[in-house]
Order: C-alpha cells, then structure tokens, then sequence
C-alpha cells in the first residue's frame, strides 16, 4: 500500500494519510452529534472552534519551509531544521499555557463555564499540533512520505482518543463507550 516510487505514489500516501485524518475528524463529529444531543455537542463545537489558534500560531512557517528549505546547502539544514523545531515547540507550548491558564476567560467570552475544563484538555492537543506542524514540509521535502503517513495517521487516532476519553462521560448512562463505538463499525 505504501508504495512511494514517483510523483504518484508519493502522492497517494501523503493523501492517504491526509484523508484518515480528515475522515477520523467527520465520524467523530457525526458520532459525537448523534450520541451527544444537541446541547453538549454544542459544548464541543465551542471548545472546538479555538482550532482557529493552532493556524494562528503557526505563523505560516510550515509553508515558508517549502521555500526556504530546499535552497540551503546541506550544511545550513540542520540548524535551520532545528530552529524550526524549537520555534514550532515554543508557539505550540505557549498555545497549551494559555488554554490551560486562560481555559476560564475563553469559557467566559462563550458564555459557557462548563467548557472550560474541556478547553485545557484541547490546549494539550493545540499544543502537539502546533508543534508537530514542522514535520509535513521536512517529510515531503527528503521524501519522507512514509514518515508523514504515519504521522497523520497517528494524528487522526490522537485526536479520536483524546475526544473519546475527555467526552466519554457526556454518552449516555446506558451506553458504554466500547459498546457505542462497537455498535458504530
């Protein structure tokens, strides 16, 4: 399945990747929608609506990297790389601390207290986003697309599992999460 030789299989697996994870993000919307009920879905799209800070913090870097990337020598590289990193990691632990600490403010903006605690735990996943959003430019670039297939994998099961066990207590009493999900394949 992982077959990378040319343009077109570079591109299928880096596609695929993409697509898991798009796919986890819309059965996990529907699911969390039917299961939920209207209010507390409502709750997590509020919480969910802060992804607008991932893009945010990013600062367009990833893509500058597309640039800037392949027109260093191979001594430049590590450092640049590694500048990269660290400056991914610091917006990405800077976007988890204010989740965390401002997790009441932005509860507040929303008129909704409940969601605050919720809002901490999805600071936690901005933060990895945020920080891991090097890796798509540097795993394409070295044709490392195999690399990025995973990682976007990986990503789309992060994601499920983190909503999963923060929300888990939101399905109905009757309901386990197992025999939800279960039910749902």
């Amino acid at each position: 399945m992982l077959d990378e030789r040319g343009v077109t299989g570079r591109i299928g697996v880096v596609g695929s990747g993409r697509s898991f994870y798009v796919l986890s993000l819309f059965v996990l919307n529907i699911g969390l929608a039917r299961s939920m009920g209207a209010e507390v879905f409502g709750a997590f799209q509020q919480v969910f609506m802060f992804s607008a800070f991932f893009m945010l913090l990013t600062l367009g870097v990833p893509e500058t990297m597309y640039f800037f990337l392949p027109r260093l020598t191979r001594e430049e590289r590590p450092g640049f790389i590694g500048q990269t990193i660290l400056f991914m990691a610091g917006n990405g632990l800077f976007l988890g601390l204010v989740l965390w600490f401002g997790a009441f403010f932005f509860a507040g903006i929303q008129k909704n207290p409940a969601i605050a605690g919720h809002l901490r735990i999805f600071g936690i996943y901005g933060a990895f986003y945020v920080a891991s959003a090097f890796a798509d430019p540097i795993f394409i670039i070295f044709q490392r697309v195999r690399f990025l297939f995973l990682l976007s994998f990986l990503h789309g099961l992060f994601f499920i599992a983190l909503t999963a066990w923060e929300y888990s207590h939101e399905f109905p009493r009757n309901l386990s999460l197992r025999r939800w999900l279960c039910s749902r394949l």
